[in-house]
């Protein structure tokens, strides 16, 4: 069987990349005939204009938030579909710009949550499903140490604070998995003394239970989630952010405390599978949209 053959734009070539993104890419080349274009800074500059000269197919955007409005629109105006590192837009209109224009061309544009293409997220998708009249209430938290104050996050001028890079999940989490955009209560979040989110809680409320959120830096590092229905409850750590070099599991408590196991698989190298492999179908393409319009909906709220 042939290879699909794919042209595939690196914006972003920072440690993310060079962590997560390029082991994926050499494991994705065994499975897709992909060639690979970085665009790197000459000057302090990217050169787009050449760039766009390459004939790409798709983009990857690994930049600072500030930047991904502005890149994915040259993109997408140069007939480019988007694979954008989270959050793609910084307000709601924004995301009702590109969707519109991606939308209008028939081009793919998404979010990189990398943790909805993970086995363990569909696992849990299929029983919240099939219990929804069991659930009673969800927590989850996702909280880091403090980082060196020369770090992006720190830096409301390249679209930083820990809303963006923590918050975020969460919040997908409740579109993803509960199809929601509606806040019921009032959520704290508190600020430097330069007015950067640095830490807080939201909390959302539909069909008779909440879920309650705690994100943020200067805390003992979380990534967990925890659903307590009706007769058991289940927990699982490095939900949003997982080792590949681990496996992962799924305790369930209750009358009897069991474990679900999952193999050690690289989300990272699923979400790209997946996407390279879809983005042209229009389908795939309108969930996406979708997606993108629900985030940016919940974020206006906030």
């Amino acid at each position: 069987m042939n290879k699909i053959r794919i042209s595939l734009g690196i914006i972003g070539d920072g440690y993310h990349y060079k962590k997560n993104i390029k082991p994926t890419i050499v494991s994705l080349k065994k499975k897709i005939d992909l060639k690979v274009v970085i665009l790197k800074k000459l000057n302090n500059k990217y050169d787009y204009y050449n760039f766009f000269k390459k004939k790409l197919d798709i983009c990857y955007l690994s930049t600072p938030t500030k930047t991904h409005f502005f890149i994915a629109k040259l993109c997408l105006d140069n007939n480019i579909s988007v694979i954008s590192e989270k959050p793609l837009c910084e307000t709601y209109n924004q995301a009702k710009i590109l969707v519109s224009k991606a939308k209008n061309k028939k081009l793919f544009l998404c979010e990189a949550f990398m943790f909805v293409y993970h086995p363990v997220f569909a696992y849990i998708k299929k029983l919240v499903n099939n219990k929804k009249r069991d659930l009673l209430f969800v927590k989850s938290e996702f909280t880091i140490p403090s980082l060196n104050k020369t770090n992006n996050r720190y830096d409301l001028k390249k679209g930083g604070g820990f809303y963006n890079d923590l918050a975020i999940y969460p919040i997908a989490l409740e579109n993803y998995l509960f199809n929601n955009t509606k806040i019921s209560k009032k959520n704290n979040f508190i600020y430097s003394e330069k007015k950067i989110p640095l830490r807080g809680y939201l909390n959302f409320r539909k069909n008779n239970f909440e879920r309650f959120y705690f994100w943020g830096e200067g805390q003992k590092y979380k990534n967990n989630l925890s659903i307590i229905l009706k007769n058991f409850s289940i927990h699982v750590e490095n939900f949003y952010s997982k080792n590949d070099k681990l496996t992962t599991e799924i305790e369930f408590n209750g009358k009897k405390n069991t474990k679900k196991v999952f193999t050690k698989c690289n989300h990272f190298y699923l979400m790209f599978f997946k996407i390279l492999n879809n983005f042209k179908i229009s389908k795939f393409q309108n969930e996406n949209y979708k997606n993108i319009i629900n985030l940016s909906k919940i974020k206006k709220k906030l």
